[in-house]
């Protein structure tokens, strides 16, 4: 026992060569099966060993042929025990993580083992008294051995085959329990260890609910739980997002006591002095603002007249030596056959923390068929707000190939806007900002634009300060090469316009917004698709062209 917690304490403290692991594997697992066949085991050592193997087996190659059948069968006998003292209770969480650990090195040898030893009910009963007792760190480690158990065929069989006694309803409970207002603390530890229990149950029910002939898992809870995984997935979205997203409460504030300081002038009688009330009315910042919108109308007028101008200008033999000079460094550009396109900078992906890591868990359920009933309400503003943050940071994860991190919450998100009006226009201001409303008659309407506004760079996708802009983000993947990335992206636009055409050019320009029109066959767009031409069988045709002439 005493070199157990001697080599338990290495192994913590990383204190041991290689050589020494090869050894002392084998050591705690010979340990282990000889203090197992004991009629009173000595707890305090079986927490030791298994704290000792579940740190040896994480993450390390080459071990399938250390764990044996009697070994898995040893470990998950534990299971069985009943967690009421603390070493017991110790004891079973370790064999919790020592099973994962296990699951990740030999998944093939476990899933047939796993189907004929482990009480699938038992494991369920211990949810629920893991939360009873309040033992987080056990809800965590069973919660992620059930991700396991879900993809094993014979487990879910009994997992499922009850619909009011289910496994999803026993997680779906467990996690409007864990996420209770009260559970929420000021301790930021209590509430990280919170939402990682929280995250592995949505985790498993993914699982379960994805499984090829699974059933919804929303068949398998009432209407009353629906209701209160709706909410708990909306408060949850919520979490770190501000009350007042665009400022739309201070603003009415602010509006509503200057319409009551005039109306409390207007209503004395000796306030019947009209220049009195215009002093009041007039606001010098409006009419700035006023001046400013003149301003910037007479300016685009301008810019609007000028490209005119060049549009209809003929083409000149300079244009054409532009052309022929463009074509050339296109050519040199291009890679040579068999030689190594220059390597892109590769952008580091930052580390997500737990709270949003929980919130894609949530958008990766959301996208399960059938899964309306658990959105968050248009309504629910800061809701909406928390799914649009996710948005912004999956789209700059790794925003050259976003696909893998974005088309999830862009699913969730064509399903939201086309629920509600509401969550329309929220996820329009969100992205497009100030751009959002339309023009108003003060400024001369920019919806032919061939590009969006100069603002959005569709070559670097950054701001002027160097840092990601999810706009230009959207923008640059309206045409991407990537066809499923591609046509989520413009959808999504698209119905945050409306489906009004002329907003959606308006906002992403006329070149990025064609190929969706061109795909819908709106009106003007029927053939164009047919009409495309290859940019590449152009610039062979103009190379042939010169050298016929040449010659």
């Amino acid at each position: 026992q005493q070199f157990t917690i001697d080599h338990a304490d290495d192994v913590k403290q990383n204190q041991y060569r290689k050589e020494d692991k090869d050894k002392i594997l084998p050591a705690m697992i010979q340990l282990f099966l000889g203090e197992s066949q004991k009629s009173t085991p000595s707890w305090k050592l079986m927490k030791l060993i298994m704290e000792t193997l579940k740190i040896l087996t994480r993450e390390m190659k080459g071990l399938d042929e250390m764990f044996s059948e009697k070994l898995i069968q040893g470990v998950m006998n534990l299971l069985n025990e009943d967690p009421e003292s603390e070493e017991t209770v110790k004891t079973v969480e370790q064999a919790y993580a020592v099973l994962v650990n296990m699951f990740i090195v030999d998944r093939l040898k476990m899933n047939k083992i796993a189907g004929d030893h482990v009480d699938a009910k038992l494991l369920q009963r211990r949810i629920e008294g893991h939360l009873k007792r309040n033992q987080v760190r056990g809800q965590y480690y069973l919660a992620r051995l059930l991700f396991y158990l879900a993809l094993v065929e014979p487990m879910v069989k009994t997992f499922l085959k009850e619909k009011k006694g289910s496994l999803y309803m026993t997680l779906a409970s467990a996690l409007i329990e864990r996420m209770k207002p009260d559970l929420v603390t000021d301790e930021e530890a209590k509430n990280k260890m919170n939402r990682l229990v929280c995250a592995e149950f949505l985790r498993t029910i993914f699982n379960l609910s994805y499984g090829k002939g699974h059933p919804d898992f929303q068949d398998h809870l009432d209407d009353e739980t629906l209701i209160q995984l709706q909410r708990t997935f909306s408060s949850i979205l919520a979490m770190g997002t501000p009350e007042d997203p665009f400022g739309d409460r201070a603003a009415e504030a602010a509006f509503e006591a200057e319409a009551a300081a005039i109306l409390a002038v207007a209503d004395k009688p000796e306030s019947n002095n009209e220049e009195r009330e215009m002093q009041l009315v007039e606001d010098p910042e409006i009419a700035a603002d006023i001046k400013t919108r003149l301003e910037e109308g007479k300016k685009l007028a301008e810019e609007r007249k000028s490209r005119e101008e060049k549009k209809n200008r003929k083409i000149t033999k300079e244009d054409e030596r532009e052309w022929d000079d463009a074509l050339k460094r296109v050519e040199k550009g291009k890679s040579k056959k068999g030689a190594k396109a220059p390597e892109q900078e590769k952008q580091q992906p930052r580390p997500l923390d737990d709270l949003h890591a929980l919130k894609t868990h949530i958008v990766n359920l959301l996208i399960v068929p059938g899964a309306a009933k658990l959105l968050p309400k248009g309504w629910d503003v800061q809701a909406m707000h928390g799914l649009c943050q996710v948005l912004d940071v999956q789209a700059k994860i790794d925003p050259r190939n976003p696909s893998d991190h974005l088309m999830p919450i862009l699913t969730v998100l064509i399903k939201a806007c086309k629920a509600s009006s509401d969550a329309r226009a929220h996820v329009k201001r969100y992205i497009f900002k100030q751009d959002a409303e339309k023009e108003t008659s003060l400024a001369p309407q920019n919806s032919k634009n061939m590009e969006p506004p100069p603002y959005v760079n569709l070559r670097t996708m950054k701001t002027d300060q160097g840092e990601w802009d999810l706009r230009s983000i959207l923008t640059k993947h309206v045409c991407s090469f990537n066809m499923g990335l591609k046509q989520c992206t413009s959808e999504l636009i698209f119905i945050c316009c409306s489906e009004d055409s002329s907003e959606y050019i308006r906002l992403c320009g006329f070149g990025s917004a064609a190929g969706l029109l061109a795909d819908k066959g709106l009106p003007g767009f029927e053939k164009l698709s047919e009409r495309a031409v290859s940019l590449d069988e152009l610039a062979a045709e103009a190379r042939k062209r010169k050298k016929g002439g040449g010659s």
